[in-house]
């Protein structure tokens, strides 16, 4: 697809909101949180849908996507919000993308009002292990190790990952970073932020924060009645460590000798 063809099948699309992260960062919460707060991005769904119809991942347009999808057909996708939401996990420059989809990825990057969710970089790690546990087979058990050691899918361990996602990200022109604690703890002022991004008048909904899904059967009742309020994967049940119990004084010396530079620019302290 071309410049012009991209041009042309996104002019029937709607502004999109695009929420990149590094993994475990809270994308799914705030990509439910505009849409739960601003009608615009609420797509029309079908009885039983999955959850994975209810936004556009730009990770399925990469050569090694579990779920790829064509550009054509990710426009029905798209047109069932007035605005749609598209995610990333990528990093800024979308170097893994399929080379057939690099224009049409562009053009509708452009497009869009970018905002980045950002967390603490060690509850991050305490998450992401929790989450590698659940569902990678051959995962590290050993939280330090896993948090310095190389992945075998990688060249480098997933505290430098996260420093780099993070700088690379905040480097990027227009880009709103939107923190994970904030959405917890000061909903309605970060609505209030959002209205202002995103040119939308929010309708405000109690309670500010969308129900999570905890089970494959609270997934289906919502989707079987059109209440699917969150699009966060159920979990297994693997407590993720907390902060304080994870990490240590070394650990966390060690940690900021890594990740400090992205941690000062997100503003979190020891």
């Amino acid at each position: 697809m071309n410049a012009d063809e991209a041009n042309a099948a996104l002019d029937s699309v709607g502004r999109p909101v695009m929420v990149a992260s590094y993994y475990r960062s809270g994308t799914h919460l705030l990509m439910d949180l505009v849409r739960r707060h601003f009608p615009e991005f609420r797509p029309r769904m079908r009885p039983f849908e999955s959850i994975h119809s209810t936004y556009l991942s730009l990770d399925r347009f990469e050569s090694t996507a579990h779920r790829p999808i064509s550009p054509s057909a990710s426009i029905a996708l798209l047109a069932k919000a007035s605005r749609p939401t598209i995610k990333t996990h990528a990093l800024p420059s979308f170097e893994r993308l399929r080379e057939s989809t690099r224009v049409f990825c562009q053009q509708l990057v452009d497009r869009a009002v970018t905002l980045y969710a950002v967390r603490d970089g060690r509850d991050v790690m305490c998450s992401k292990h929790a989450w590698e546990l659940a569902y990678r087979d051959g995962a590290e058990p050993d939280f330090d190790r896993f948090c310095f050691t190389p992945r075998p899918w990688g060249v480098n361990c997933p505290v430098h990952d996260w420093n780099e996602h993070v700088l690379t990200w905040l480097d990027r022109p227009g880009m709103i970073a939107v923190r994970f604690e904030r959405v917890i703890r000061d909903t309605e002022a970060v609505i209030g932020e959002l209205a202002e991004a995103l040119q939308s008048e929010p309708q405000i909904r109690h309670p500010l924060l969308p129900k999570p899904i905890k089970s494959v059967r609270a997934s289906w009742i919502a989707r079987a009645l059109g209440r699917l309020e969150s699009t966060n994967v159920h979990s297994k049940d693997i407590r993720p460590f907390k902060r304080a119990e994870a990490f240590d004084g070394a650990l966390t010396d060690r940690f900021f000798e890594m990740a400090g530079e992205a941690m000062t620019r997100l503003g979190y302290g020891r």
